[in-house]
């Protein structure tokens, strides 16, 4: 049976490379973390939030932008059409330009408000990154519409590998927050030229089909404003906590999402890459009941990892860091809520957009979205843990939303997913209990107060 097994998934395509994107979202989430581990002890924390902070503001420029150009490639049938190629190339490019551009004139501004001098110069750097991003060749679209990911699990593995060893090495030279900052700017530079010198079918050209780019920003219209209502609910967490905190205190946090996003990043990287186009072609087929079943798998694989960090964080902290670190022991086991939330969500979203209902998303977002807010607003008042208690529990009760908006299209999503967050809970806390655990002293802290 088991040689059966081997044969099958041996000739299955989707299979195969379903494998080869586990194994570079290892490698690179492994690469990743050791790398974070060897320059934790060459930088002082403060360097950290730093960058922690300038990423955020990039990636809310990315979100606050999105017209969902990589899903309208994988949903359209014109994908081999050099016309709707090229427009979709023209419309990357001219956002990454525009978005550079933007950041490069709010930089000052966003200096001023969290009072930090040197975030102005690191914003106008780093902001380069947006027009490296938007350069990028589109025959990577074509490539994820088409499940052909072992070359670009390959190169995004050298890449990381590549990206750490930069930050070490000038590190070594540089102890500053720079070191990081020029790893990220030559990573991404060296990624722009692997996507064209490693990838097939280019089509970059100027060029602007009026019926390509009325499909395309058609059909990204609800998924712009989506990213824009739920920007906060993804990636605020260190816009709001680092204007509530010191650099110091936010370098401490990001220690802590480094453990807290193995998981639930390894979801949405996987869902990205492999579940948009699966479920898609699951829909064509009209095997809804294969999507149900894959669910269930990967919420399963999902819920074992999210335990592990709420049992051991405190531990994998203790071991692996110095006692400038020690605080984000208990912050990692009260993310590990929110991570395994946001893993069942990575099994929705592609679903819907599947479907063609970016509209529900946006709807999910938006709810999300205020509700994060009003919690944090609330958790404020209780410091940096009522902040980090709000992230992290308010998903878990917006995923349910988001269930029940996938079950009006036939998925039994809700049935599947209460009883995940139920069960996840109470192991949690068992666990906490069991071990003593740091975020335990931490809430009895709270009464005591």
């Amino acid at each position: 049976m088991l040689r059966k097994y081997i044969q099958r998934a041996a000739n299955s395509h989707e299979i195969r490379q379903g494998f080869w994107l586990i194994f570079g979202l290892v490698g690179t989430q492994s690469i990743r973390l050791i790398g974070n581990l060897i320059l934790t002890r060459m930088l002082v924390p403060e360097a950290f939030g730093l960058v922690a902070l300038s990423l955020a503001v990039i990636t809310g420029f990315n979100m606050l932008s999105d017209v969902g150009i990589r899903n309208s490639v994988i949903k359209s049938d014109r994908a081999d059409d050099p016309a709707f190629m090229e427009t979709v190339w023209t419309l990357q490019f001219l956002r990454g330009l525009v978005l550079m551009v933007c950041l490069w004139l709010l930089a000052w501004p966003i200096s001023l408000f969290y009072q930090e001098e040197v975030l102005l110069p690191v914003l106008l750097v780093m902001g380069c990154s947006l027009l490296f991003e938007g350069s990028k060749s589109v025959a990577l679209f074509v490539y994820d519409k088409r499940l052909h990911l072992k070359r670009q699990v390959l190169v995004d593995t050298a890449f990381q590998l590549v990206g750490v060893v930069i930050m070490i090495a000038f590190a070594s030279v540089i102890p500053s927050v720079w070191a990081l900052v020029l790893g990220h700017l030559i990573t991404g530079l060296l990624s722009l030229l692997a996507s064209y010198l490693w990838f097939h079918g280019h089509h970059s050209k100027f060029r602007i089909e009026k019926e390509a780019a009325r499909d395309i920003l058609s059909f990204g219209k609800w998924i712009f404003l989506s990213s824009i209502i739920g920007y906060l609910a993804l990636h605020g967490d260190k816009l709001i906590i680092g204007f509530w905190t010191s650099p110091r205190e936010l370098g401490v946090y990001s220690i802590a999402v480094v453990f807290s996003g193995l998981v639930s990043m390894l979801a949405a990287q996987f869902s990205g890459r492999m579940l948009d186009a699966l479920f898609k072609q699951y829909l064509d087929a009209g095997r809804l009941n294969m999507i149900e079943k894959v669910r269930w798998q990967l919420n399963g694989l999902y819920l074992l990892g999210c335990l592990a960090l709420a049992w051991l964080g405190d531990w994998i902290i203790r071991i692996l860091y110095d006692d400038r670190y020690l605080e984000a022991g208990w912050m990692l086991q009260l993310l590990a809520l929110r991570s395994f939330a946001l893993c069942l969500n990575t099994t929705i979203t592609p679903f819907l957009l599947a479907r063609g209902d970016s509209f529900s998303q946006m709807k999910y977002q938006t709810v999300s979205t205020i509700a994060l807010v009003l919690g944090m607003l609330a958790g404020a008042q209780l410091g940096i843990f009522g902040l980090l208690a709000a992230y992290a529990v308010v998903p878990a009760f917006s995923h349910l939303y988001l269930s029940w908006l996938a079950h009006g299209h036939g998925l039994r999503s809700v049935r599947i997913d209460f009883p995940f967050l139920c069960v996840f809970v109470l192991l949690s806390a068992s666990g906490w209990f069991l071990l003593n655990s740091a975020i335990l002293q931490k809430i009895q802290s709270l009464f005591l107060m």
